[in-house]
């Protein structure tokens, strides 16, 4: 019954990340304001998290239904590489976030678009990097088409995990010191005295708010990984010690599988704050509901300033 419910869970996770994945990518290819922001960053961690889900919905589907086929070895190597790569990219885009609030905290004149380049270089190489580091010393210890090893991928475990922490660490840092400069109002400040740091289409006294918006998704991040982190350290001792995972550890890998999964959904209600694009869909409604609030161009008074009266009076005696 527990797998039953763990499995329902992941399930659900898988399609509502999904969901909102889709939803940040439409409406940042929709609206075009929203890819001149200063939050046009979020896009590249969300193309990670729903390549993520893309790679790895189709083996928990093989594994929930007992699908040999799908379950291989080198299929299991590529898939696992795979979701290793997103998920090592997707923190790389949450520290380029959070080197973006530092700058708008210390350096306001700073323009961050110079650093997109190397944004995309360490966020879509050093992954490259650790992943091949990772799996060479792993490539002839697979032990069929169960995606087992015989023993514990050492160099793996301590390489991602440390580097995963020390992400995160980073990411909380930075989030207390951009609150702190929000406080104490010298983030306000440096926006006051300065544009250089905003895009076109960046309004001086809404860019408080997008900062806000901005340290939302490092945090959800932290907060639907840090469970998966702690359980792989646990079920590493295990498995370095002999000892033999039991099913109440693999629910809880299960169920800590799918808070990590959330964040795709999280990051789309978050998102879903942006006034750029409320005020889009909102106009959108109007204008497809409300038809009869719009003057046509034949009409006569459409020509009329909307401040001065009709020239019919409103009453009239007989």
């Amino acid at each position: 019954m527990l797998n039953i419910y763990s499995y329902t869970l992941n399930f659900v996770a898988y399609v509502l990340s999904m969901v909102g994945c889709v939803f940040i990518i439409f409406n940042f290819f929709w609206i075009p304001l929203l890819r001149t922001s200063l939050s046009k960053i979020v896009i590249y961690p969300t193309i990670c998290i729903l390549l993520y889900d893309v790679v790895s919905f189709p083996v928990f589907i093989s594994k929930t239904i007992s699908l040999e086929v799908m379950r291989s070895t080198g299929l299991c190597y590529v898939q696992e590489s795979l979701s290793q790569y997103f998920v090592l990219a997707n923190f790389l885009w949450m520290v380029a976030i959070s080197i973006n609030l530092l700058f708008l905290c210390f350096y306001p004149n700073k323009n961050l678009k110079k650093n997109e380049i190397l944004y995309h270089v360490g966020a879509w190489g050093i992954p490259l990097i650790i992943v091949v580091l990772t799996k060479i010393p792993n490539i002839s210890n697979d032990d069929g088409n169960q995606c087992r090893y015989r023993t514990a991928n050492v160099v793996k475990f301590y390489m991602e995990n440390i580097l995963l922490a020390l992400f995160m660490l980073f990411n909380f840092i930075a989030t207390i010191v951009t609150l702190k400069h929000i406080m104490y109002g010298s983030l306000r400040e440096s926006e006051t005295t300065t544009s250089a740091l905003l895009f076109n289409n960046e309004k001086k006294l809404v860019t408080k708010k997008i900062v806000w918006r901005l340290l939302l998704y490092p945090i959800i991040l932290s907060i639907c990984y840090i469970l998966t982190l702690i359980l792989d350290i646990y079920q590493y001792y295990e498995f370095t010690e002999g000892i033999r995972s039991d099913e109440e550890l693999e629910m809880l890998l299960n169920f800590a599988k799918a808070i990590f999964l959330f964040q795709g959904f999280f990051n789309g209600l978050v998102y879903l704050r942006s006034s750029k694009l409320r005020d889009t869909y909102k106009f959108a409604f109007q204008k497809l509901f409300c038809r009869h609030r719009y003057s046509s161009i034949d009409d006569d008074d459409a020509i009329l300033p909307a401040t001065e009266p009709t020239p019919y009076p409103s009453t009239y005696r007989r």
